[in-house]
């Protein structure tokens, strides 16, 4: 198979596979609390409190892991860490149906944030494997169909608890993830070169050294928890919001459903052609609209009056929304050596999954201390001067192919040896 067949053979099967395992990962978060329930939990605020601590510790430990397993996946494989990921998953999550108690749940759940990795992996697999003029095309589909999966799961997932149960789900959704597993073990093919022992001995955190010395790669990891964290912080006060703004108490959940489907239903569509548009006009342009405009689609919610308005704008936000995370991570593919991009994936992960842990904390606590609107505002605020950041501290790719090849060339040479004998 040529060149130009097996890298899009390889980019339409992680599409299937990130689509599929999304859609897996997010049929529990329906019934999660009233999963917690079930296990003994029956008052409704120690649910939701148990809730948020099982989210922020697999958020914590994925934060904590993400840049061990993007290394890994530099020295062995990048296919290698996305299977690993994939039929770790799928046993966990299977035995989250199998057990008595919510510490039980929450031990899985921490045991599934550190199996982690399933994103960098991905995301450097298909960066490596994309010719770099494809780049932001290539990672837009990508996260079209991560926007995709994660709009559609928990729509099947509560359909599916309330048809067959929690357990039943549970076991369901372990199942997809290894089927998904046995698609990218026998679709995906990778030309991957593993380093040599020495080298790799000599490199294994030298890499991770490396990265986070890379001043324009912290900044893209800045940026991205700025980005996630606002991404996250409305989204514990939004159905509240809703309310707020008049709508009956028997309509208010159908109507926030609706709000979140069509933001990311947009989203899905935006990210795909954004993803397309920023290979022609620069990724660093684009990232610097795309936080501008969804800046001042979160200002304009603070003002509005109803939930149709609310609507409109939430759709607006997605489609700048859509653009993000695509254009981020093709800037940061194309400003990382291609021998260590899952390590920078795994750092900038990491950063992410730190901005989904904070984040709807955050918000909880501004609507308390200050009000419901106050969250928007200073989401709107925090995506404005993400959108500064970029402008003013990350360079053009465009102008840093030097600076590349050297890095590139440099992750060759075991760390004390680049600058000649010692002494």
């Amino acid at each position: 198979m040529d060149v130009n067949t097996s890298w899009k053979r390889n980019l339409y099967t992680m599409c299937a596979a990130q689509f599929v395992a999304n859609l897996g990962f997010s049929f529990v978060f329906p019934f999660l609390p009233l999963y917690i329930e079930e296990l003994g939990i029956t008052d409704t605020s120690r649910a939701a409190i148990w809730s948020g601590i099982i989210g922020a510790g697999t958020a914590v430990f994925m934060a904590l892991m993400a840049p061990v397993w993007g290394m890994l996946a530099d020295r062995y494989g990048r296919k290698m860490m996305v299977t690993r990921a994939l039929f770790g998953d799928a046993v966990i999550i299977a035995a989250m149906g199998m057990i008595g108690s919510v510490e039980h749940l929450l031990v899985l759940r921490i045991v599934m944030g550190c199996f982690g990795g399933f994103a960098a992996a991905a995301m450097a697999l298909i960066s490596a494997g994309s010719p770099r003029e494809k780049l932001g095309y290539s990672l837009g589909l990508m996260q079209m169909a991560l926007y995709s999966g994660s709009a559609i799961g928990p729509l099947v997932g509560g359909v599916i608890a309330d048809q067959i149960g929690f357990r039943p789900a549970f076991y369901l959704t372990g199942g997809v993830c290894f089927a998904v597993g046995l698609l990218v073990q026998f679709l995906v093919k990778e030309q991957f070169k593993a380093p040599e022992k020495t080298v790799a001995k000599a490199s294994f955190f030298s890499g991770l050294r490396r990265q986070m010395r890379q001043k324009q790669l912290l900044t893209m990891a800045g940026v991205l928890l700025l980005i996630q964290f606002s991404t996250m912080v409305v989204s514990p006060i939004l159905a509240l919001f809703v309310q707020s703004l008049g709508v009956a108490a028997g309509e208010t959940a159908t109507m926030s459903g609706l709000i979140i489907a069509v933001g990311a239903f947009v989203s899905a569509i935006a990210s795909a052609k954004i993803g397309q548009v920023s290979d022609r006009y620069g990724y660093r342009r684009i990232l610097v609209v795309c936080t501008a405009g969804a800046g001042v689609s979160y200002l304009l919610q603070t003002f509005v009056g109803s939930a149709v308005q609310l609507l409109a704008l939430r759709a607006l936000l997605g489609f700048f929304l859509g653009g993000l995370l695509p254009v981020a991570n093709a800037l940061i593919g194309r400003i990382t050596p291609e021998k260590e991009r899952a390590t920078a994936y795994g750092v900038t992960t990491s950063a992410s999954f730190v901005g989904n842990a904070v984040g709807p904390v955050s918000g909880g606590l501004i609507a308390a201390v200050v009000s419901l609107r106050a969250v928007f505002a200073v989401t709107a605020l925090t995506m404005l001067a993400a959108s500064a950041v970029v402008a003013a501290l990350v360079g053009d790719p465009g102008q840093m192919s030097e600076i590349m090849t050297s890095g590139s060339e440099m992750a060759d040479i075991p760390e004390g040896t680049a600058s000649g004998p010692s002494a």
